[in-house]
């Protein structure tokens, strides 16, 4: 075998490892992808399960919730968290976490 025929082999050789590097990295870049949609959908569902049971709260709270518009309940909740008692309420439980 020539030296340019050893030469053309390692070229050929050297090609086929890159499509196969090309191949894996497109792989990884889709399990990349699938893994990030898979947080996302656990994001959003941990989040809608937050709401609801903090609406659920909020509900239980307010006698016949379910006859009130969502302005109202905005406006009551608006009204209630600016009074300076529940401000340092509040406060003080970030502080606790924190």
């Amino acid at each position: 075998m020539t030296e340019l025929e050893k030469t053309e082999n390692k070229i050929t050789e050297l090609q086929k490892e890159r499509e196969e590097a090309q191949k894996k990295i497109k792989q990884y870049e889709h399990q990349a992808q699938k893994i990030e949609q898979r947080n996302s959908q656990l994001y959003r569902k941990i989040r809608t399960h937050r709401l609801i049971e903090r609406g659920a709260i909020l509900e239980s709270f307010i006698p016949n919730a379910e006859n009130y518009d969502n302005k109202v309940i905005q406006q009551f909740l608006s009204t209630i968290l600016t009074e300076k008692v529940v401000l340092e309420f509040f406060e003080k439980a970030n502080q606790n976490q924190g």
